[in-house]
């Protein structure tokens, strides 16, 4: 176990196996700010209500709602694959690790309904 801030690190490093091709780790911290992104570094330290996708769902807010009563959940979205630069269906595991709200998706055409 190499703690919190070592991890977050790792995630947004793009290191195995914490990242391949299209699979990254993001994760949302206390205080409501992006803590790690494997996938767009870029958004590290942004507030989480950013996050929204092509059809206007908060990601930050619905993460910490699909987590609030067992500790994980999976929500369904479109995004930007980083791999590809599309816009595509997307379906995201998010659980709640000691204080963030951590997630890794995967993209694909059968996700679409959501």
């Amino acid at each position: 176990m190499v703690g919190r801030k070592q991890a977050l690190a790792d995630f947004t490093a793009k290191r195995p196996p914490f990242y391949d091709r299209d699979l990254y780790v993001f994760c949302i911290g206390p205080e409501r700010l992006v803590s790690a992104n494997g996938g767009f570094p870029e958004t590290i330290g942004v507030p989480e209500d950013t996050a929204v996708d092509v059809d206007g769902k908060g990601l930050g807010a619905t993460a910490r709602q699909v987590t609030s009563a067992n500790g994980e959940g999976f929500v369904r979205y479109r995004w930007i694959n980083p791999a590809s630069h599309n816009l595509e269906p997307k379906i995201t595991f998010f659980a709640k690790v000691g204080d963030d709200v951590c997630g890794v998706g995967t993209y694909g055409p059968s996700f679409q309904n959501h």
